[in-house]
């Protein structure tokens, strides 16, 4: 199932420091990603006279900046299921990104997985789930195809067979246009599958966020 991801601007205060660092043009004129009417010249720049106080309050909306220099967040309801044994698309996901920046999908909601046997040996099932580049496939997921195995503690009653679930993928996009991503999974149980159907069946939901830019994150 293909679902496109609706974009909108995420606030004054993302396009405010993407304001500073896109003024870059030579003579009077604007930087990339700003609309300005010839207010900076490359004198102030290199003397560094321009900075955040010469910037009125309120003075710049996000309108004001080109359309890849916004930050943007849109998000689709998921919705699949698979029995297959090897890694399965069970949704497929369409983002319209302005332009060159970094996207970061979040996955979040809940699955079910119906381990119900007859006795306790038995009642393990496993399942795996990731946002890949390729259909049907566990490779350039980004690290984000991940197993687990869940077991049913009621056995064959039929309940509390939804178990949560959370997945984040941090992309670098070279250009304007839709990107495809695919939601992939497997599981063991053939019986009744992996699924996120709605409601009892698991709901999840994909958001997707545009930056324009990335940055450097470390661990010790």
């Amino acid at each position: 199932m293909r679902r496109t991801v609706l974009q909108a601007v995420v606030g004054i205060a993302s396009a405010l420091v993407l304001v500073a660092v896109g003024v870059t043009s030579s003579g009077a004129a604007a930087g990339d990603g700003f609309n300005c009417n010839g207010c900076i010249d490359r004198k102030d720049i290199a003397n560094k006279a321009i900075g955040s106080g010469e910037v009125v309050d309120n003075s710049i909306k996000p309108g004001d900046l080109a359309a890849n220099a916004r930050a943007r967040v849109g998000s689709v309801v998921i919705v699949g299921t698979t029995t297959s044994t090897t890694p399965e698309t069970i949704d497929t996901v369409e983002v319209k990104v302005p332009g060159k920046g970094t996207l970061l999908l979040l996955l979040e909601g809940t699955a079910f997985i119906d381990a119900d046997a007859v006795d306790a040996s038995a009642r393990f099932a496993r399942g795996s789930l990731g946002i890949c580049d390729s259909a049907d496939s566990s490779a350039a997921c980004g690290t984000t195809y991940q197993t687990w195995d869940y077991e049913d503690p009621d056995s064959t009653t039929g309940i509390n067979a939804l178990l949560p679930i959370s997945r984040a993928r941090v992309v670098s996009v070279g250009s304007k246009g839709t990107k495809t991503y695919y939601v992939n999974a497997d599981t063991d149980d053939a019986t009744e599958g992996f699924n996120i159907t709605g409601g009892n069946g698991g709901t999840a939901r994909l958001t997707a966020f545009f930056f324009p830019a990335s940055m450097s994150v470390t661990s010790a």
